[in-house]
């Protein structure tokens, strides 16, 4: 019989049909979270109840229908059934979905987030440091000779790749910031869905600790897969802040590879952050659960001024940050200073 706290297992096929020699026949295992009991008037002859159970076992999406057992003998359990979902404004997260392209430059692909309707598009810098050439600067960069530039953008009718876009701009400091464009023959410039980057006057209300938060990009599939972008789900782990401002986002939403460029957006679907990287440990493995972004506030002025007159001078300007800004995204920390305590002032310092 079922108790709260025993432990099973789930048995399924989660992704299974992407690698199927890989990926069919894995487990997660977990422990009974809560039992939810029918009426009495559901109650069989013998007197048990069929229940639904709740665990907080991991379940991967291709489970459903596969056998749960108790894990102390094996024996089955019960059938899985789709996981519970918090209620999600879908729509305003389909809409921001729309905004997000994927970004090939050469061989590579990462992705990028349209933020005006003439097909201006936020991505990250070193997506592009090693194609670019010896001659043209940062502000004004140019691509080597034989390195094409292309995004495709996934509209709700169809995918369409748009080339010869234009490289606007590419940080060379720590803001990770690229700036692109679609040209104007593009038969979609001026239709494009966008997610435009607020002004701090405009933010209703500021991203915390634990706010809910989700990463949208092209991660794991690559340019030949016509896979739409991911939505991953996390909240924000940290806001690291300088000068009273946020300078650096931590997100526990899953990003992976090609998700470079990516926009963390909220519940409502808002622009949030950009997406630039994960953390890694020492010996180079990927923390999918946590990853950087850098803040709205912490570009939306220098982008929405270039937007307004096209003036280079505004992105120049993420070109110089400050020097506690670049040690915060090199990782380099200060040590917390610790005043010492007066003698007399030990139990005062306790009691309060």
């Amino acid at each position: 019989m079922p108790s709260v706290g025993k432990r099973l297992t789930l048995h399924g096929s989660g992704f299974g049909l992407i690698a199927p020699s890989v990926l069919i026949n894995n487990i997660s295992q977990g422990v009974v979270a809560n039992i939810i009991h029918p009426h009495r008037a559901a109650r069989r002859a013998d007197g048990h109840a069929s229940s639904l159970v709740l665990t907080d076992a991991k379940f991967l999406p291709g489970m459903e229908g596969g056998p749960v057992s108790w894990e102390e003998n094996g024996e089955l359990a019960g059938i899985s059934m789709l996981p519970i979902r918090a209620t999600l404004k879908t729509t305003v997260l389909m809409e921001a979905r729309q905004a997000v392209v994927m970004v090939q430059v050469g061989q590579t692909w990462a992705s990028g987030v349209v933020v005006s309707k003439h097909g201006h598009i936020l991505t990250n810098a070193h997506v592009f440091t090693s194609f670019l050439d010896n001659i043209s600067n940062r502000t004004h960069p140019n691509l080597r000779g034989g390195v094409s530039l292309r995004v495709r953008i996934d509209s709700p009718q169809q995918q369409q790749w748009v080339d010869g876009c234009e490289l606007v701009f590419v940080s060379e400091s720590c803001w990770d910031v690229a700036l692109i464009k679609i040209p104007e023959t593009c038969i979609l410039a001026g239709f494009l869905p966008y997610l435009p980057l607020r002004t701090k006057q405009e933010l209703d209300k500021s991203i915390v600790n634990g706010t809910p938060l989700f990463a949208i990009g092209h991660g794991i599939f690559g340019p030949s897969s016509g896979v739409l972008p991911l939505i991953t789900s996390g909240i924000c782990s940290r806001v690291v802040h300088h000068n009273q401002q946020p300078a650096m986002l931590l997100s526990s939403a899953p990003v992976h590879r090609g998700n470079s460029g990516g926009v963390l957006v909220t519940t409502e679907g808002h622009f949030a952050g950009l997406v630039t990287g994960n953390g890694k440990t020492s010996t180079g493995r990927t923390i999918t659960h946590l990853n950087f972004a850098i803040p709205l506030e912490a570009i939306s002025d220098a982008i929405n001024a270039y937007l307004v007159d096209d003036d280079r001078k505004w992105l120049d300007r993420l070109n110089t940050p400050s020097t506690r800004i670049d040690d915060i995204w090199s990782l380099r920390g200060t040590a917390p200073v610790w005043e010492p305590l007066e003698k007399g002032n030990i139990a005062s310092d306790i009691q309060s």
